[in-house]
């Protein structure tokens, strides 16, 4: 399948509270048309791979798109692991897709079509649909569950992996332990919100930590995120509470202990949310995504977050979706970041070059709202959007 010859609708719906500037060429954007709407994104040696509404898996070859596999759960990360693409299928099989396109299955359907992966060397992580964890092993072709715990992990959530101890010892971390009484927003499609993060031993499965919040607190969240501020390894993630709303907590390990190192404020009222933005050594976010959004960026100063305003008129994030990975922030030398993200409608990149205030470098319109993760590899940033594209940037130079 060749790529589109549409070109794509021109909106302007952009309100940022700064300064702004196109700053952006039809040599910049290029839109390839897939067929249906791309739910996920993830990239390889060779190009970039989507996982479509519709179950199939496509790559992009230059300007051709060509098929990969069909059966995938489109609420499910599709993921790179050491050039092979790893998925779950919709009835919970775990998938694979070589770099010769041989697609093979996990002899068992255990797997949450909604749950996160990870992988690393010959092994693969997953969550079952009643919140066990699974680790999956190479055995040939197949991937083969070959252990298995109970963790009562959300069967959304994502697993990452993550040495936070900063010892050369990755560890697994996922939310657990959903509630669906304690804090009732359900602004992530459902009204479950974990109420525990769990450090998990990879071979193991053993857990060897848990940070259990305080009735009526909730991790209003999915994905723990990994930065490094002041030297020290750390997780990102919001709390949230029915008197407050959300607030940006740092999750760090003394010894063996997970604890709450430094948080932000929160809203001082209920339903309010913020998105959660890192960069290696940085930490961003998108406060009230759905109603005016506003990017501040955080500062430690001892255990607490402290905010400060950048832009208005962004947006990270779809009432109801899963999808928490719509943006980036890339860190350049010299200190220089520069954060991608859309417009408040969704129907626009924006390129801000955020070095002290933010500076708009360019505004990239798109054929639809955005509709995956936005994908940075090289000196592009690849994102989905809901008229069937995927859309390949060059990234600015300034």
């Amino acid at each position: 399948m060749q790529a589109s010859s549409r070109s794509p609708t021109r909106r302007f719906a952009l309100a940022l509270a700064i300064a702004t500037m196109s700053g952006a060429s039809a040599a910049d954007i290029s839109s390839i048309d897939v067929g249906s709407t791309p739910r996920w994104l993830a990239g390889d040696d060779r190009g970039v791979s989507a996982l479509l509404a519709d179950g199939r898996v496509v790559s992009i070859r230059g300007k051709e798109v060509v098929a990969r596999g069909e059966g995938l759960s489109p609420d499910a990360p599709l993921h790179d692991c050491a050039g092979e693409l790893l998925g779950v299928a919709s009835d919970g099989a775990l998938v694979s897709i070589d770099t010769n396109n041989r697609v093979s299955r996990s002899a068992a359907a255990l797997l949450s079509p909604r749950g996160g992966l990870a992988c690393a060397f010959a092994a693969a992580w997953g969550i079952a649909a009643d919140g066990r964890l699974l680790r999956f092993e190479r055995r040939g072709r197949q991937w083969v569950a070959v252990k298995q715990a109970s963790a009562e992990a959300l069967p959304d959530a994502r697993i990452v992996l993550s040495d936070l101890a900063g010892n050369g010892a990755a560890k697994l971390f996922v939310l657990a332990e959903g509630s669906a009484t304690r804090y009732r927003h359900g602004v992530l499609g459902d009204a479950v919100e974990p109420t525990a993060l769990l450090m998990i031993d990879p071979d193991s499965l053993a857990i060897e930590a848990r940070l259990a919040l305080p009735a009526p607190m909730v991790f209003e969240d999915l994905l723990p995120r990994p930065l490094s501020i002041a030297a020290r390894p750390a997780l990102a993630l919001v709390r949230a509470s029915p008197s407050g709303g959300a607030a940006l907590v740092l999750i760090g390990i003394e010894r063996t202990n997970l604890g709450i190192v430094a948080s932000g404020p929160d809203f001082g009222q209920s339903s309010r949310w913020l998105n959660p933005l890192v960069g290696a050594s940085s930490l961003y976010a998108v406060l009230t995504p759905h109603i005016g959004g506003m990017l501040y960026r955080y500062q430690r100063r001892g255990d607490k977050l402290a905010p400060m305003p950048l832009a208005t008129g962004v947006s990270t994030h779809r009432i109801g979706s899963r999808q928490l990975e719509g943006a980036a922030v890339i860190e350049r030398r010299g200190g220089r970041v520069l954060i991608l993200l859309p417009s408040q409608a969704q129907s626009r990149l924006i390129a801000l070059d955020c070095n002290g205030r933010c500076k708009t470098l360019a505004s990239y319109p798109l054929a639809g709202a955005t509709s995956s993760n936005l994908l940075v590899a090289r000196d592009f940033a690849w994102i989905g959007d809901e008229a069937g594209f995927v859309n390949r940037i060059a990234l600015p130079r300034n």
